[in-house]
């Protein structure tokens, strides 16, 4: 990589690019690799190549600023070679947001609707801004055109029915869960959203829904051979598992706030300790599943099988005023938290510093949107609880990480080799 950067530097891209090419050979997940593939493709205007090169290097990187602005740089290099298309400023407006520029990504969103102004996505993402600032009857008007033009994209009328929620239209929003849900009835953000519907309108199927007693579940895992205690094997898994917090800051489209994420699947990892964990808490998940009863209309209870499928999994560690915003997860089924290491101050009951919190969404909707339960974390201790509740975090101060494991199960048998890496 060093012999390549000093030959971008003297302008030698192309022997540059050659001498990347052989490094990626070597090294197919290099961060770096990719990112200089990229800059080096753009100084030889072959945008589009640099433009995946660049995309890669966010897939291994998430957040990095460096390569954010090299990408929006690149995009805005295409429109003015080839003029403003709204694809291209739809994804630059993207960027733009990532890099918390609202302002910037307005100005491209309106571009784009100018040139096309029946564009789903523009249209979905400019309502979305305008309902974060308090612009509800042009952000519905937006949405509207976004569900009108793309009726079966399900995340369209899920933003649309959050916002309406915001903007205390309850009725309209939960038809638009519901109609998100004809088109895919297992989509975990419409049933948060159902769910939230239901609490705001006073209709029973809440509780039918959201039923803590019967739906949140903590088991203290099975602690594999060979270790004296839990504390012995979290203590291994806490050092594997650091390895992986390669990143120093956090994933911008994640829920984590104040730490970091790994990158890729956890689980398929070749790691000894890994599997072992692995492995016992799959045995959790077991008897999660079989204490299901059987209801052919319930969404968590209608999927209930024999198999189920490890999905997306992942380590989080948080620092101190850490926390996970209020969230649920979109393809999930089952999700979780198994705890491997945590500060002293998660065992402050008062405050109850560091915990995981269910009922509470992200829109600070007042009134009974607040937390209705919480778990005090425990070494060695698994939560598992349904995909489509909103769950989030209590920010906590030590100079002790929160170290801890996530993942999302699905019914069925799913081969491995098809599950892409993120988001979750």
């Amino acid at each position: 990589m060093r012999v390549a950067a000093i030959l971008r530097e003297r302008n030698d891209l192309g022997e540059s690019l050659d001498e990347l090419d052989q490094a990626l050979a070597q090294q197919p997940d290099a961060f770096d690799g990719h990112y200089y593939r990229g800059l080096v493709l753009a100084g030889l205007e072959r945008h589009a190549e640099a433009a995946a090169s660049l995309e890669r290097a966010l897939a291994l990187k998430p957040g990095s600023h460096d390569a954010l602005l090299a990408l929006a740089n690149n995009l805005k290099a295409i429109r003015e070679r080839h003029g403003d298309d709204p694809g291209l400023l739809f994804s630059e407006a993207q960027l733009k947001l990532q890099r918390n520029d609202g302002p910037g990504a307005e100005l491209l969103l309106r571009r784009a609707l100018e040139i096309a102004p029946e564009h789903g996505a523009a249209n979905a993402l400019l309502g979305r801004m305008l309902a974060r600032r308090g612009q509800f009857d042009e952000s519905f008007a937006v949405f509207e055109t976004a569900t009108r033009t793309d009726p079966d994209v399900t995340a369209y009328r899920n933003e649309f029915g959050y916002a309406l929620l915001q903007g205390k239209e309850p009725v309209q929003a939960l038809a638009q869960f519901e109609a998100a849900r004809r088109s895919n009835p297992v989509d975990q953000l419409a049933l948060g959203g159902l769910c939230l519907a239901y609490r705001a309108l006073g209709d029973s199927r809440y509780h039918e829904l959201v039923d803590i007693d019967r739906f949140v579940r903590v088991y203290p895992i099975r602690l594999p051979k060979g270790y004296t205690d839990v504390r012995a094997f979290n203590d291994a898994l806490a050092e594997e598992l650091l390895k992986l917090h390669t990143t120093t800051s956090r994933p911008l489209d994640q829920t984590l706030r104040g730490g970091t994420q790994t990158v890729g699947l956890l689980f398929p990892r070749k790691s000894k300790v890994i599997e072992e964990v692995r492995d016992a808490i799959a045995e959790a998940v077991g008897d999660y599943v079989a204490a299901m009863p059987v209801h052919p209309s319930h969404p968590l209870l209608s999927r209930k099988e024999g198999d189920f499928s490890f999905t997306h999994s992942w380590s989080c560690k948080l620092r101190s005023s850490g926390f996970h915003t209020n969230h649920v997860h979109p393809i999930g089924w089952i999700s979780s938290a198994y705890y491997v290491s945590l500060p002293d101050a998660l065992k402050d009951q008062a405050e109850r510093q560091g915990w995981l919190k269910f009922g509470e969404s992200h829109l600070m909707l007042g009134g009974e949107d607040r937390p209705e339960h919480h778990i005090q974390p425990a070494v060695g201790h698994l939560a598992l609880f349904p995909s489509y509740v909103c769950h989030g975090t209590v920010p906590f101060e030590s100079s002790s990480d929160r170290l801890t494991i996530a993942f999302d199960v699905v019914p069925g048998r799913i081969d491995p080799s098809t599950i892409s890496a993120g988001p979750y």
